[in-house]
């Protein structure tokens, strides 16, 4: 993968929990550390508005408009479902 492809970004924690199933290791799964670093990510990333607005939270395609704040809330939501609770650093 190459950098600047968020799409590929937006799929390590499925990933990263793909891999802790199979070996078992729970210290694989994402993290506060993992999600913070997507929303951070997302929240200042620079795409094609025109795009954005066909679907703001297409989380897998890494479509989304410069500081895509609803992509961010939907990351935030998902880490909150998964049981992980955000930090300071999260908010910021």
């Amino acid at each position: 993968k190459q950098s600047g492809e968020l799409g590929a970004a937006l799929e390590v924690p499925e990933l990263m929990t793909n891999h802790a199933n199979l070996t078992g290791d729970k210290t694989l799964l994402p993290d506060a550390r993992t999600y913070t670093i997507l929303i951070s990510t997302v929240a200042r990333k620079k795409t094609n508005v025109k795009e954005a607005k066909n679907d703001p939270i297409d989380m897998k395609s890494g479509s989304g408009g410069e500081k895509d704040p609803d992509m961010a809330f939907a990351l935030l939501n998902r880490m909150i479902n998964e049981g992980i609770t955000p930090n300071g650093v999260t908010y910021c």
